[in-house]
């Protein structure tokens, strides 16, 4: 276990802890995984008590990341044990960031990488011409003639140009 792993470690518990005792709430013992990756900095899995971290994002952004990241994803622990039907962003996770002292915020600002690229496929409308990068699943459904799919601008139909990027 190196540094980065011990700060988010320590930092979690003493959040964790703080939350816990605070709502008077028996805390459980927590897993730590730092295997995430892509654009997501943190997950909170609830029924598995586990808190999961993008290493990557954390090591390169570690101030920012236990200041913003930690304590949304010690929140979201915390709210669902409070209330279990609130929403994940709803006002019991609210209120326990303010109570914490953070700021209640969705998303991050880190740079990071999608950790795998995805093909699309280019369609084309057979009218007005726009082209449409389409998925996997839903270029199958067209090819097997489950679905069919038209422009969103004229509503004509549209074809596969035979062309794939990847994104």
């Amino acid at each position: 276990m190196d540094n980065t792993e011990l700060k988010l470690i320590e930092k979690s518990h003493a959040l964790y802890f703080l939350a816990c005792r605070t709502h008077g709430i028996e805390p459980q013992e927590l897993i730590f995984d730092f295997t995430l990756k892509g654009l997501t900095a943190g997950q909170a899995w609830y029924n598995q008590n586990r808190l999961r971290y993008n290493y990557e994002i954390a090591q390169n952004n570690l101030t920012e990341f236990l200041n913003d990241t930690v304590p949304h994803e010690v929140c979201h622990m915390v709210a669902r044990m409070i209330n279990k039907y609130d929403k994940p962003h709803g006002k019991t996770w609210k209120r326990l960031m303010m109570e914490l002292g953070y700021t209640p915020s969705r998303c991050h600002n880190f740079a990071s990488e999608k950790s795998r690229q995805t093909k699309k496929y280019i369609y084309q409308c057979v009218n007005c011409g726009k082209t449409f990068n389409i998925g996997s699943n839903k270029h199958s459904k067209i090819q097997s003639k489950t679905n069919n799919y038209c422009c969103g601008v004229c509503k004509k139909g549209i074809y596969y140009t035979g062309q794939t990027i990847m994104q």
